[in-house]
């Protein structure tokens, strides 16, 4: 750890020295997430990708950072977007989509166990599953937040089944 330590201090020292430059950002977000510093890692990280937005080192450092302290809609979206960036480096390609994968496999499990509801059957053999958008820290869903949103689109699934 105390590698990481000097590490991240004489990245920052290099930063104020050069501060449009993305790599030494990138390079302390790296140093910050060994250590723990994940919301610190996330800042270097944001500025290495304002400085450089189509970097893909950066980019993934970014989506690594978000996943980290827990923005995992905002994760699965820089990682879809250093996937891009990697569309002609085979290596970085197999890791951004590994990486990816593990960052939709978090939010769809948010997604199941924070905003999903099931409702019954009512005899038609199907269930309908509806997602709530809520005031959620880990991710951005779009609609009516709370119950209302819900009931409103249980009715609109509900509908669409009844015509089928």
């Amino acid at each position: 750890a105390g590698h990481f330590c000097k590490a991240a201090e004489l990245f920052a020292k290099a930063s104020q020295k050069d501060p449009k430059n993305a790599k030494h950002h990138e390079a302390r977000a790296q140093c910050l997430m060994e250590l723990d510093d994940f919301q610190e890692a996330l800042r270097s990280a944001e500025a290495a990708v304002e400085l450089d937005p189509n970097w893909l080192p950066a980019k993934a450092t970014l989506g690594r950072a978000q996943l980290n302290v827990g923005q995992l809609q905002d994760a699965v979206m820089s990682l879809e977007d250093a996937l891009r960036l990697a569309e002609h480096d085979e290596e970085w390609r197999g890791e951004m989509q590994e990486e990816l994968e593990q960052a939709r496999n978090l939010l769809e499990i948010h997604w199941s166990e924070h905003h999903d509801v099931l409702l019954p059957s009512f005899g038609c053999g199907k269930r309908l599953q509806i997602r709530q958008a809520l005031d959620c820290r880990y991710c951005r869903m779009e609609g009516e937040l709370g119950p209302g949103g819900a009931l409103w689109a249980a009715g609109a699934s509900l509908a669409m089944l009844i015509s089928t």
